[in-house]
């Protein structure tokens, strides 16, 4: 970087090394909670004794005036105290503490402050995740993002299919018989099944402060993307406006390596209000023994198209899922991405809905990942069609480029062979 930084500090100029984005915890003088503040700051060398220098701009986008009252002071008159806050329009404020610093100038009151107040290694409270302010952030693709990123789905029959030319025909024309199943983009309308609940603490969801919060500052390339995901997952029946929402959490945009976006909802205070659905996800130890107690010789895997994003959301739930954007407020239509509960609730789907009186017997399924086994070709063919049956029944849909058939080994749930 060529920029260069004028401090009143140093007197003059100094070179810009870089940025850093540092989370900084405090007691806040109002409510005597821990808060969390989070701010761009400029990596400077001034040979100086501060490890963090707070400026005007930061004091007043955080309140810390409001939130620090008993310990700032104005350059026209004392420490302030009890119920009196300053104000920036008073004149020079600083951050100070009332019994040890008195009217002197900026300077000084700044540097009694690094002895008053312990300073802790900047490394602690790096953000190595940009733009997210402390919430934790699910890594992983959302259902449409393919969409997002301007890519053009991939439609027709999976291309992995195995064996004898005959049985390789075989496996071929039995997809096309249900093509409508084959899909790498997510459907308008979510599947046939029953959507999901969220039970939560209605008391506890109410009293969360940080639920109202305004929208967060974006950058103008932010705020074209932010605008860009809007669009795409409205026209797409994923999210709609929801301006009567009450509460709502932010929207979140995080760098792929590809150097486009990948877009998230902040749901952690939805999660802490919610109740966790009482449906186990399978023992792989258990479902391997099933499997093998039946001695098959052929397999296939299927990976559902964006998993449990497929699921419809109940409509009482999806005022809950509400996320607010400079463009408006917005909820969720369908299962999103982080929200509590949603693994169990789509096991339990296509244990007891969508494949019920199949798992156990001539498949298993473990979230969205589904495996069909059989002894003989015969045998595998015809099991695989009837799981194909109740895909097409529920509208549910498989990735093709994920579905692998007739293989004599094969690998599932991530590190399990089976041969």
């Amino acid at each position: 970087m060529n920029a260069q930084v004028c401090s009143a500090l140093e007197g003059q100029c100094s070179k810009c090394k870089g940025k850093l984005k540092l989370r900084m915890q405090f007691c806040n003088d109002i409510t005597n909670e821990i808060d969390i503040i989070q701010t761009d700051f400029t990596i400077v060398d001034m040979r100086k004794r501060f490890d963090v220098i707070i400026g005007r701009p930061s004091i007043i986008e955080h309140g810390l005036l409001k939130k620090f009252y008993k310990h700032f002071t104005s350059n026209h008159g004392s420490p302030t105290g009890g119920s009196q806050m300053p104000s920036l329009q008073q004149g020079r404020s600083v951050f100070c503490e009332p019994d040890h610093l008195q009217e002197t100038s900026p300077v000084s009151r700044i540097q009694t402050l690094s002895q008053v107040w312990q300073v802790e290694h900047m490394s602690r409270f790096i953000d190595k995740v940009d733009d997210t302010d402390g919430i934790p952030f699910v890594d992983e693709e959302t259902p449409w993002q393919r969409v997002s990123d301007g890519e053009e789905p991939t439609s027709g029959i999976p291309r992995d299919l195995n064996g004898r030319e005959e049985f390789k025909e075989r496996q071929r024309m039995l997809c096309e018989k249900y093509l409508e199943i084959f899909s790498t983009e997510l459907r308008d309308e979510p599947a046939d099944i029953p959507p999901m609940e969220i039970k939560f603490d209605p008391e506890k969801w109410q009293s969360m402060k940080a639920n109202r919060l305004p929208p967060r500052i974006q950058s103008p390339l932010k705020q074209e993307e932010t605008r860009r995901q809007m669009d795409v997952m409205t026209t797409n029946n994923v999210i709609k406006p929801a301006p009567e929402a009450p509460r709502w959490g932010q929207w979140l945009l995080v760098p792929k390596p590809n150097g486009k976006w990948r877009g998230c909802a902040d749901l952690e205070a939805l999660n802490k209000c919610s109740e966790l659905p009482g449906w186990p996800l399978p023992r792989i130890p258990d479902l391997l023994q099933r499997i093998g107690t039946q001695k098959p010789k052929f397999f296939g895997v299927m990976d559902l198209t964006n998993g449990y994003h497929q699921a419809p959301l109940a409509k009482g739930a999806q005022i809950l899922t509400a996320f607010i954007t400079f463009m408006g407020i917005f909820k969720y239509l369908r299962v999103p991405m982080g929200v509590k509960g949603a693994p169990a609730y789509f096991q339990m789907i296509m244990a007891t809905v969508v494949l019920s009186g199949l798992i156990h017997i001539i498949c298993e399924c473990y979230q969205d990942d589904i495996i069909v086994f059989g002894k003989t070709e015969d045998d595998f063919l015809q099991r695989l069609e009837e799981v194909f049956k109740r895909l097409r029944k529920n509208k549910l849909t498989v990735n093709p480029e994920k579905c692998h058939f007739g293989l004599t080994q094969i690998e599932y749930v991530g590190t399990c062979h089976l041969r």
